[in-house]
């Protein structure tokens, strides 16, 4: 049986030590996902291409809008889309692109009410399909322990955006 071990990198300082000495032991890390730093991410696919290696870009662009906000039209969402994946292709290079297994496209989102994560789960949708058009897989969601509540994951769910993923 493979490793569960992972690392999230914030500071990727010694990260390549521990592939390699995870390695050098005969085992692997099942995951290293970094902030900020893809680098890391290209020393781990050269050392342990199994790695599945996810990158977080810290985004530029805001969330509020999503905010409970039932107002919010499927081209606004589009155009967050646009904005969110945008980041990705600004600040990374087709060797970081071509080491980097999935993308963290926002880290714990936590619009209020079910209309909010109604809103995140359909710009999701729209992210992985402007994703996909330039060759990138997404981590979605990214959700913290404690939220959504029950009614705002149905309300994710009934997007189809799990599915579709």
């Amino acid at each position: 049986m493979g490793s569960t071990l992972g690392i999230h990198c914030l500071n990727p300082d010694d990260t390549r030590h521990w592939v390699e000495e995870m390695l050098n032991d005969g085992k692997h890390l099942a995951s290293v996902k970094a902030v900020d730093n893809n680098g890391v991410l290209i020393e781990t696919k050269q050392f342990s291409p199994e790695t599945i290696t996810i990158a977080r870009i810290t985004p530029e662009t805001s969330l509020q809008e999503l905010s409970d906000n039932p107002l919010i039209t499927r081209e606004r969402l589009g155009k967050l889309a646009d904005a969110m994946v945008g980041q990705i292709l600004d600040r990374t290079n087709a060797e970081e692109r071509a080491a980097t297994d999935y993308y963290e496209i926002c880290n714990e989102p936590d619009p209020p009410h079910v209309t909010g994560y109604f809103n995140l789960a359909n710009l999701m949708w729209d992210c992985m399909d402007r994703a996909e058009a330039h060759g990138l897989k997404l981590g979605l969601f990214a959700l913290n322990a404690g939220s959504p509540e029950w009614p705002e994951y149905q309300a994710m769910v009934n997007t189809g955006v799990f599915s579709r993923a």
